[in-house]
C-alpha cells in the first residue's frame, strides 16, 4: 500500500537569507515572557540566538523550540 502523503515533498525553504517567522499565535502565561507560533519562512536560528521583533524593533532572544 502507498500513501499519497508519501510522495509529497516539503518545500525548499531557502536558508541563506535572514530570519523571517510569519507569526500564527502568541500564548501569554502568568508570570513567563510569551510564547510565539508560527511558520518558518526563510532563514533559521538556534536557542540563545538574538532576533529583531518588527515592527516594534524590540530584541527577543530565543529560549527554546519545539
Amino acid at each position: 500500500v502507498v500513501f499519497i502523503a508519501d510522495k509529497f515533498k516539503s518545500p525548499e525553504r531557502p536558508i541563506n537569507k535572514p530570519f523571517r517567522l510569519c507569526v500564527n499565535d502568541i500564548c501569554r502565561g502568568v508570570g513567563v515572557a510569551p510564547s510565539v507560533a508560527g511558520r518558518v519562512e526563510t532563514g533559521y536560528v538556534s536557542v540563545g540566538d538574538k532576533v529583531l521583533v518588527q515592527p516594534m524593533g524590540e530584541v527577543a532572544v530565543i529560549r527554546g523550540m519545539n
